[in-house]
């Protein structure tokens, strides 16, 4: 079994390979000494010392004239690739650690795809085309799980419990509206108090644990002296506004869920309430890469861009 002989260092085969490429292609010692601003007697003895290492002679040289031999013009060709393929690692090394260059996991509520996330892709690939973000549609309560053990880089979620081993940050404040089935009594109207709404049937998300949303609209409920009569939950916006269009109910949703196309349903500002919807983004406090500094800088600018209904 032969194994081959690799004498040099790194340092000593990258500064060797220099040199041999700035010759092969001056094929003049006093132009390549000066391309690699060193002096000629170095550049032979280095030249020299990579023939030795290769044991193969490279150029064919006299006093007046230097050519590559036939084993120097493969090498060339070889040497050439590598230089490219150098050139573009350092690259790409320089572009990650800037953020531009990546991976990114992103976790997201599906509420978020109808106003926030479109916008904030849009800006984010334009600015950062090598960067490939990876997305994960989950409720809140999985998008923490996700983030715990390292499957999603950020989160975009609700307000909940259990991020203070993360770092959040409000991107987006809401208000909430009512959607009604559109032959609702109350339709009719411009704006519905909240009050009024107390001996109707609602849909309503699951009271699951992380269920940030769930809990704020159950206590606007609760400080209008009623509880709401749930007569159907889904755990999807979507779904819910599906089923008040069918009849089943209302709902108090966010404001941005009137971007949803679903026919059967209006909305209606909701008067008697002073919260907000807020939308959150979440990443592990050891996990601020430069790839996630990055898109959180294109969340907050996109965020900033949202026009007055997307914010309303």
């Amino acid at each position: 079994m032969c194994t081959e002989r690799y004498p040099m260092s790194i340092d000593m085969e990258l500064r060797h390979l220099r040199y041999f490429i700035a010759l092969a292609e001056e094929l003049h010692f006093g132009k390549a000494a000066a391309r690699m601003h060193i002096t000629q007697p170095p550049l032979s003895r280095q030249i020299k010392e990579l023939e030795k290492e290769l044991e193969v002679t490279l150029f064919a040289r006299n006093n007046k004239v230097v050519k590559l031999t036939e084993p120097g013009r493969i090498f060339l060709e070889h040497t050439r690739r590598l230089r490219e393929l150098l050139d573009q690692a350092i690259k790409t090394t320089r572009k990650a650690q800037r953020g531009e260059y990546g991976r990114l996991a992103i976790g997201y509520l599906g509420g978020a795809a109808y106003h926030l996330l479109p916008n904030v892709l849009r800006h984010f690939r334009d600015n950062h085309p090598d960067v490939e973000p990876v997305l994960h549609e989950m409720i809140t309560l999985e998008q923490l799980e996700a983030l715990s053990r390292g499957g999603i880089d950020v989160g975009i979620m609700r307000p909940t419990y259990g991020l203070d081993e993360c770092n959040s940050e409000v991107i987006l404040r809401e208000r909430f509206v009512v959607a009604l089935p559109s032959n609702h009594k109350l339709a009719g109207r411009h704006e519905i108090h909240i009050r009024n709404l107390a001996q109707e049937k609602f849909v309503m998300l699951p009271p699951t644990p992380g269920g940030g949303l769930y809990r704020q609209i159950l206590k606007l409920c609760l400080r209008a002296k009623f509880e709401p009569k749930t007569v159907q939950v889904a755990t999807q916006t979507r779904s819910i506004v599906g089923l008040v269009g069918a009849g089943i109910g209302i709902s108090i949703v966010p404001s941005s869920v009137q971007r949803m196309n679903i026919s059967n349903v209006v909305y209606k500002r909701l008067r008697g309430v002073r919260s907000y919807a807020e939308m959150v983004i979440v990443w592990r406090k050891d996990g601020e890469t430069p790839v996630v500094a990055q898109f959180l800088r294109a969340v907050r600018e996109a965020a900033a861009s949202l026009t007055p209904l997307e914010r309303s």
